[in-house]
């Protein structure tokens, strides 16, 4: 019975991990549109994107200049 219940457990586990992440990843993908939508109707101007930092809680979107 125990090898019953570890042969259900840790796929049941590793399948909750991948799905975790995977959710991680589209909460952080909102939260940077939501940011950016924020910001346009806030300043009326876009943002631009840079690569991420190596420091997740570092925002990697700063204001676009206008040309003038």
């Amino acid at each position: 019975m125990t090898a019953f219940g570890l042969f259900v457990a840790i796929p049941a586990v590793l399948g909750y991990n991948a799905l975790t992440r995977a959710n991680k990843g589209i909460v952080t993908k909102l939260n940077r549109f939501a940011h950016g939508l924020h910001a346009f109707f806030v300043t009326g101007s876009k943002l631009s994107s840079t690569k991420r930092p190596t420091n997740a809680s570092t925002d990697s979107l700063r204001l676009a200049t206008r040309a003038s």
